[in-house]
């Protein structure tokens, strides 16, 4: 229970009035509401408030008009905007007249609570998550830059500092300084490259032998390299926790992968326009980023909000600080609501894909099913999803002769990747393939990615990139398929 502070509701909705009153009652808050905005200035007038929870549309006075008169009569008043209408413009707006928040309709009785706690917390002053310098609250520190002040940072930071341009097939990735920097993209979709590619490379060199002594090629050899990723989706950050899984931990781990992660500082990025094939909220993502990353941006009017959230990222942003300022509350709240807007579009586009059950148990359910081999039907076993996928990671070793020195007598070991799509991909010395069918290998991609990573590592093997949508051959949509095969579809 919160100590009483008293709140005034002010909405035509009677409806939400009392839904209101009722759930902040129960945290024990002193409430009285108001159906329109002339009553509401009327108790203000009266009598002060500690917080003022206002609709934004209204006949007569709105909450614009609340707002403003709220702040004359009593400037210390905390107001937090509710909307069914909630847009940008508006969330700007608001913000710079003095709002502590921007409550979009419907909210559920939790998100109202935390958005009162957090606004009588904050008091009266601007709302600014920027902290002073020096200041680090949760590895966390948040500041505005330039575009192009960021893109310079960026490449100081830096050997080889990679960077999302557009190009006639989507967003791909290239070293900073190849394009003009007004082709930097830094919302968008996620690029068409999986980020897989930096750090568990297409073919990998991991031997020459023989030897007198071990000769396994050294993982410094990556470290030099000292990468900056930017660019970064939610999604594919969601991969990397993946292979960290793979790579990183168990009996073995991958000394090459771990050399690639910790010598590349990942700068992620907020989605800002999602393609028809993004359905990262059906694996529980959401299509920003709040942890995982050294640095993450945001686009808002103004400039660019970069927020650190490693040690790592605190130093570059320390390092730059000359250039950077501090962000205004109505910027932190137009990032917040383009964030909803996105996220809301995403949950639209994929609505008609979300099951009844949870895909492991979907899938696992299905076993024997024929829709497998229906839905397998169109499949021509080219293996491009699972290449292109940001999570797979099967591979397969070949020697040949040791290309850079030509010493005779002298080979190579290569590690490439490999795709349990491959029709020879099971197959074994005898001969025998467990695998031999389209429809085999098929409903053993579902099987990984929904059953048996997520039975090992407690996430599933798809971040729902969509890259396979969108480079399938036979067109086949993985989200159709779940859902034809949890009976949702006729």
């Amino acid at each position: 229970m919160v100590s009483e502070a008293k709140v005034l509701v002010i909405d035509d909705e009677r409806t939400v009035c009392n839904s209101c009153a009722r759930i902040l009652s129960e945290q024990g808050y002193a409430v009285r509401t108001a159906l329109n905005g002339e009553e509401g200035l009327e108790h203000i007038e009266k009598e002060p408030f500690d917080l003022v929870i206002v609709d934004l549309r209204m006949p007569g006075t709105d909450g614009i008009g609340v707002l403003r008169g709220a702040k004359e009569r009593r400037p210390e008043t905390v107001v937090v905007v509710i909307t069914a209408y909630a847009t940008v413009d508006s969330a700007i707006e608001v913000m710079k007249l003095g709002a502590a928040d921007y409550l979009p309709k419907p909210f559920t009785p939790d998100e109202l609570t935390l958005a009162a706690a957090k606004a009588l917390e904050r008091g009266s002053g601007p709302i600014v998550e920027v902290v002073e310098e020096g200041e680090l609250i949760g590895e966390k520190l948040t500041v505005l830059i330039e575009p192009e002040d960021f893109r310079e940072m960026l490449t100081k930071l830096g050997r080889y500092v990679y960077l999302p341009w557009r190009s006639a097939k989507g967003l791909r990735y290239s070293l900073a300084g190849e394009h003009p920097a007004e082709e930097v993209v830094w919302g968008g979709i996620r690029p068409v490259d999986p980020l897989k590619s930096f750090f568990f490379e297409p073919r990998t060199r991991v031997a020459v032998y023989p030897s007198r002594r071990a000769e396994v090629l050294s993982p410094a050899n990556v470290a030099d390299l000292q990468r900056v990723i930017g660019g970064v989706k939610r999604c594919d950050l969601q991969s990397l926790n993946v292979l960290d899984k793979i790579f990183l931990e168990g009996d073995f781990t991958d000394p090459f992968y771990e050399a690639a992660r910790e010598n590349a500082l990942i700068v992620t990025t907020d989605c800002s326009v999602p393609s028809a094939s993004c359905s990262c909220v059906l694996m529980g993502l959401d299509p920003f980023c709040e942890e995982g990353f050294d640095l993450n941006v945001s686009e808002v009017t103004g400039g660019l909000i970069v927020e650190a959230g490693s040690r790592r990222g605190k130093e570059a942003i320390e390092t730059y600080r000359g250039r950077t300022r501090e962000v205004e509350a109505f910027q932190l709240a137009e990032r917040d609501e383009r964030r909803r807007q996105v996220r809301e579009a995403i949950m639209e586009m994929s609505g008609d894909f979300v099951p009844e059950e949870p895909y492991e148990d979907l899938v696992r359910e299905a076993m024997d099913s024929p829709l497998w081999n229906t839905c397998a039907q169109a499949c021509v076993g080219c293996a491009a999803c699972t290449l292109i996928c940001p999570t797979c990671h099967c591979f397969f070793l070949y020697d040949a002769p040791e290309r850079k020195s030509r010493a005779k007598g002298k080979y190579e070991r290569t590690r490439a990747w490999d795709s349990c799509q491959y029709a020879a991909f099971a197959r074994v010395a005898g001969g025998a393939n467990p695998r031999k069918s389209v429809e085999e290998r098929f409903r053993h991609r579902y099987l990984h990615k929904f059953v048996d990573i997520k039975a090992a590592h407690g996430m599933y093997g798809c971040t729902g990139c969509g890259r396979c949508i969108d480079v399938c051959m036979g067109k086949i949509d993985m989200r159709e398929v779940l859902w034809e095969l949890s009976g949702v579809k006729a």
